[in-house]
């Protein structure tokens, strides 16, 4: 990567984003379809947050840790 390469030739153009009530599974097949490591988060068209694949797996590790189900 060139460092004075500018960032709009290596961005992703067609972005996939989530609204933040999407439940979990719905979210991972997402990401699995479209190959995507990380996901912004928007609220009435405002991003909010970036969901990644690392938190999805937290959150699953976490319910079943803690003998909880996700809902």
């Amino acid at each position: 990567m060139k460092h004075r390469e500018a960032v709009s030739n290596i961005m992703s153009k067609e972005v996939k984003t989530v609204h933040k009530k999407q439940n979990l599974a719905d979210v991972q097949q997402l990401m699995d379809e479209f190959k995507i490591r990380h996901i912004p988060v928007v609220e009435s068209g405002k991003v909010i947050g970036i969901l990644s694949r690392t938190d999805i797996m937290s959150a699953r590790y976490g319910a079943i840790k803690g003998g909880e189900e996700l809902q």
